[in-house]
């Protein structure tokens, strides 16, 4: 999967190189109806590979993601059935299934879209700034000084996120609670006799 995306991320770059040496070509009046030819016929290889091997990783990726989402839920069941009723009785319903549902759930989404994206993202950059040394080594270094800045005002903004993403665990775990506890009471009232509901 990674390896699909790798060269997913390196086929994103291939119509730029293309575009790039018919500028080249034209402004030194080299451009030659072989050397167009070449370039498109370079560029359309390019984006079909790219959308063949997106699909192939996104079908892995997703594939693997919920394979592993199986396997923790597993592990987590067993863990619970040799656990002790008492630490069980300790915890409310909604947490349970919060950690079950919500918790093991979030895996997905970092497993299947999260990490293919980085390697995506973290193979581009990395292979424009190689070629962008064998060209003009001023310029790749100048190229660096967008990431610093965007690495300086991500910290800045992700920095209180910790105390939100707590607040926003409990609030679902509240929630989870509640709506179990409402769900039981209505099977107890439907399970109630009429006769005894107006004593």
């Amino acid at each position: 999967m990674r390896q699909e995306h790798n060269i997913y991320a390196r086929s994103l770059k291939v119509p730029y190189i293309g575009i790039y040496r018919l500028m080249d070509a034209t402004f030194n009046h080299t451009c030659t109806q072989e050397l167009v030819v070449h370039t498109v016929v370079m560029i359309a290889v390019a984006v079909t590979l790219r959308f063949a091997l997106f699909g192939c990783s996104g079908v892995a990726a997703h594939k693997g993601a919920y394979g592993a989402l199986f396997k923790v839920r597993c592990m987590v069941a067993e863990h619970m059935a040799r656990a002790p009723l008492g630490a069980l009785n300790e915890r409310r319903t909604g947490d349970i299934k919060t950690v079950l549902n919500e918790d093991i759930e979030k895996l997905e989404l970092f497993l299947a879209h999260n990490l293919p994206d980085l390697v995506c993202y973290l193979v581009g950059p990395v292979v424009i700034f190689i070629y962008l040394m064998t060209v003009n080594i001023p310029l790749a270094l100048i190229s660096l000084v967008p990431l610093i800045l965007a690495v300086v005002v991500m910290g800045m903004m992700f920095r209180n996120t910790d105390d939100l993403m707590e607040r926003a665990n409990r609030s679902i775990t509240t929630l989870n609670s509640v709506m179990i506890e409402y769900i039981s009471g209505m099977k107890l009232s439907q399970d109630t006799p009429q006769s005894f509901r107006f004593l």
